[in-house]
């Protein structure tokens, strides 16, 4: 019997570690996916989402199932009919994405770190020790400085009002400040004075910064294959993270191929807390002696495996995730690519309009040439750079950009030209495509877009025209590649309001459909490929309705419409 109760008793322990096994599982995987998503779409459309720029029953509406098969395939064709953009969300606040290379070859730091030691801090005197047993010490005849840079998750807020961020009602956060995820850090370094906050409400640099207990220096080959065969990292094989590899596989890849530098896959974008130009390491792939990725690590959890882990740069030793961040090492850019705000989900619906989005343009060009020439602070001149996608010739004032830019498209032809003031765009701005067409035209006022705005086709036929006033949009039109009308219409405080005309381009077959669906007694019109209509947008105040930020405010509004019979 005893023995009966043993297997019994063992059966059950197995099954229990299966379930904690399968419930850890899914949480990672829950947890590394809503990350994802949060990461590779971390500027939500709000405006967009919350307050319908469509006229109802014309596309998602329409259940495919519902019609012959000849219909259906007829409607999979030509859906979406209506053509949605960024212009209803955030005024370009789109990002560009940055592929680059970086080979161990050319970076040092990456490759050849003095020796694998740890070093601990007795009192403020650091010692180093070969491995983690603390029994052998190891002693170097150069003599080296520690990197004084505070750690990400309070470098991020540095110059930023934490005060009026803190109680979640800026605009930037929408109810969800980052500032609350990294409370207990921030909280720790005001307690050992490594920052303060001034009368403001703003945070500064306190005193000089130095790691509280201890670092490890390790290759950054070694550190990476640790971590991954350690478990400490999740590997994907490809960018978007959607394929896991089990730490079996990632070995046996590791085993397999010589790894010989990485690529990052990075994010730029305007960072509403600072106003500034910024970047999000989205992936780090690890490369062959192809130069084909291998595999892939999810940066936001690569982070805190590398936080702690340094290598030596010119004496002075720096860790990984600054490294990273600062981008300071030799590499190539193998791609620029401008994105929507929204994930990948909705590309489809917003198809390409985010393309004509030229915001960020001339800050990347300003950053890029600040990393890739021998930047001095204090320069004062003009600077030429050419690589393998533009050629930027600006001007700068001790060190910040100010006077004219032009960027050059790889064949010669202007990419973009204008005026810089104290680092920011201002005045009007051209952009054009490589074919020497006008792409669109840009006015802006201390680096933000004011007044009249043009976006153009390839063509040279007009996309959009759209005012914007104190940061807000004040009127849209927008029109086909052929050059007829798509949509033209106000808004009040950012949310369209009053009349808004629609043409929707669609077959005769498609309009058949339309026309049968909608029984409201609405009168269309119907021709030259396409259907007219009207829709009265209203707005009505209440306390369960959607949030708008506006200006610093928030109004509770919900949209309201009705179709207008001509």
């Amino acid at each position: 019997m005893i023995a009966f109760y043993k297997v019994v008793f063992s059966i059950f322990e197995s099954m229990k570690r299966l379930l904690i096994i399968i419930l850890i599982f899914i949480s990672t995987f829950n947890g590394l996916w809503a990350q994802n998503v949060v990461l590779d779409a971390p500027f939500i459309l709000s405006k967009a989402s919350m307050f319908v720029q469509e006229p109802v029953n014309l596309n998602d509406n329409y259940e495919y199932n519902a019609f012959p098969g000849e219909e259906r395939e007829m409607l999979m064709k030509e859906l979406p009919l209506y053509q949605s953009s960024f212009l209803y969300a955030e005024l370009e606040y789109t990002r560009v994405r940055v592929y680059r290379t970086v080979l161990f070859k050319e970076n040092k730091s990456f490759s050849n770190v003095i020796k694998n030691t740890l070093w601990v801090n007795n009192n403020g005197d650091w010692t180093a020790y070969d491995g983690f047993k603390k029994t052998k010490k190891v002693e170097f005849k150069e003599e080296y400085k520690i990197n004084r840079e505070l750690e990400w998750w309070v470098r991020q807020f540095l110059g930023v009002n934490v005060k009026e961020i803190q109680n979640d009602t800026n605009i930037y956060s929408r109810g969800k400040s980052r500032l609350n995820l990294f409370k207990d850090r921030l909280d720790s370094a005001i307690k050992y004075h490594y920052v303060r906050i001034d009368d403001e409400g703003i945070l500064r640099v306190g005193k000089d910064y130095a790691p509280t207990t201890g670092f490890e220096i390790i290759s950054f080959s070694k550190l990476i294959k640790e971590s991954i065969v350690k478990g400490n990292v999740s590997a994907y094989n490809d960018a978007n993270f959607y394929n896991f590899l089990t730490i079996e596989e990632s070995k046996k890849t590791l085993e397999n191929n010589g790894i010989i530098g990485f690529k990052l896959k990075e994010d730029y974008f305007i960072d509403i807390l600072t106003g500034k130009l910024t970047s999000a390491i989205i992936g780090v792939g690890l490369i062959n002696e192809n130069k084909k990725e291998v595999l892939w690590m999810y940066y936001p959890e690569l982070r805190w495996a590398i936080w702690d882990k340094c290598t030596v740069v010119s004496n002075e030793i720096v860790n990984y995730e600054y490294l990273l961040d600062k981008h300071i090492f030799n590499y190539k850019i193998d791609s620029l690519e401008e994105l929507p705000s929204y994930s990948y989900s909705y590309q489809s619906k917003y198809k390409n309009d985010y393309e004509f989005s030229v915001k960020l343009d001339p800050l990347m060009a300003i950053a890029i040439q600040k990393e890739t020439e021998s930047f001095n602070k204090k320069f004062t001149g003009e600077i030429s750079t050419k690589n393998s996608l533009h050629q930027l010739k600006a001007n700068y004032v001790n060190g910040i950009a100010n006077g004219k830019i032009i960027e050059y498209h790889p064949n010669g032809k202007k990419s973009f030209a204008g005026i810089m003031k104290n680092g920011k765009c201002e005045g009007l701005f051209k952009f054009y495509y490589e074919n020497g067409k006008l792409k669109a035209n840009r006015n802006f006022k201390n680096g933000v877009l004011e007044g009249e705005q043009v976006s153009c086709y390839d063509n040279g036929k007009v996309y959009a025209n759209y005012l914007i006033k104190e940061g807000s949009m004040q009127s849209l039109k927008r029109n086909y590649e052929d050059g007829s009308l798509m949509e033209e219409g106000s808004f009040e405080h950012g949310i369209m309001i009053g009349e808004w005309n629609y043409n929707i381009k669609c077959s005769q077959g498609v309009w058949n459909i339309v026309k049968r669906k909608n029984k409201e007694g609405l009168i269309y019109t119907y021709t030259n490929g396409g259907f007219f209509y009207s829709v009265n947008y209203t707005h009505k105040k209440k306390q369960h309705c959607p949030a708008n930020f506006y200006n610093g405010l928030v109004e509770q509004v919900c949209l309201g419409f009705e179709y207008v019979k001509h």
